[in-house]
């Protein structure tokens, strides 16, 4: 994978690759300086196996995260405000489907349906870090005729530099008007991916929660569950099979606060796509790539004039020239 800045430094410009009606659709429903974006329920995403993939790679790997996370709290005792009576297979978070009498593929298969009926997965806006791609401007930008938007994004953590030079990934110290994204991981997660050290820091979590409260048996499922899906809603959301690494996709990952939240629109193809409306304010817009097959000079026109009447100003020098040899067959 490139080396992006928003994968170094925690910010940059992503792409969002869509039709002109889209976009202008988008425009005619800005409101209180914010574009309304349709964030898409993960099981109707172009991979029908897409959150079933990252679940079962996180699944393969949680005991791994689990083993490395108790080998420091072991080496560093004092570190850690854990009792060491939790740091046994009884409490993994990987044991669950053990601790409820089940079996692993069933209780998995039953987990996800749940999920997916209950609308608890994952709402997605997708971007792309390339700025002028080819293979983008064919299957998401209207094959050449459309736009790609340059939205300026944080990633969905913080890394904070400590005393001793180490870094700390934050997970909730994130600003009300911050845009959340994260690059999506096409390769196998190894134990320094910083999948990894959110899932630690859930553990963490968990395991000083139900230390503090010295929790019963019959209340540990509850418990367990309850940072299980934690963790599951952020990080299979954000594991993609390696067939679409040449996307380089960044995503914003948003989850629906009240099942009325929830509404459908029918795509070209007759699927049903459940959606939530997602905020973004109009001062994010940084950049419009125009397609190459696009009239540049007219399609720049008329969307300066639009972005004008919504006093959203952009530069000349910020409407971008495809320069990739493409035309409509």
């Amino acid at each position: 994978m490139s080396e992006y800045k928003l994968f170094t430094e925690g910010s940059g410009i992503v792409y969002h690759y869509t039709s002109l009606d889209t976009f202008f659709k988008i425009l005619d429903g800005v409101k209180n300086k914010n574009f309304t974006f349709h964030a898409t329920d993960i099981f109707s995403m172009n991979d029908p196996t897409e959150f079933y993939h990252g679940f079962k790679q996180l699944w393969d790997w949680l005991p791994e995260i689990e083993n490395d996370y108790y080998s420091y709290i072991n080496s560093n005792p004092r570190n850690y405000k854990i009792d060491d009576k939790f740091i046994c297979d009884k409490f993994r978070l990987s044991n669950i489907w053990k601790n409820i009498g089940g079996q692993n593929e069933e209780w998995l298969k039953a987990y996800l349906e749940e999920i997916h009926k209950s609308y608890r997965s994952p709402f997605i806006i997708s971007f792309s870090c390339h700025e002028d791609y080819l293979p983008m401007w064919s299957t998401y930008g209207d094959k050449g005729m459309g736009i790609a938007l340059g939205i300026d994004v944080q990633e969905y953590y913080k890394k904070i530099i400590q005393d001793d030079g180490s870094v700390l990934f934050d997970f909730t110290q994130i600003g009300q008007n911050e845009l959340r994204s994260v690059l999506v991981s096409y390769d196998n997660i190894t134990t320094d991916h910083f999948l990894a050290k959110f899932v630690r820091i859930q553990i963490g979590n968990y395991l000083r929660l139900i230390t503090s409260l010295d929790i019963k048996d019959k209340d540990l499922i509850y418990y367990q569950m309850k940072y299980f899906d934690a963790i599951t809603i952020i990080a299979s959301s954000l594991i993609k099979n390696k067939s679409y690494e040449y996307e380089e996709e960044s995503r914003l990952v948003t989850n629906m606060r009240d099942i009325n939240d929830v509404q459908f629109k029918v795509s070209p193809t007759k699927k049903i796509l459940p959606y939530i409306h997602v905020g973004i304010p109009t001062s994010k817009l940084k950049k419009l790539v125009i397609g190459p097959c696009c009239d540049f000079n007219n399609v720049k026109n008329a969307l300066k004039t639009r972005l004008e009447q919504l006093e959203i100003n952009l530069g000349d020098e910020d409407f971008i020239k495809s320069t990739i040899p493409f035309r409509l067959i």
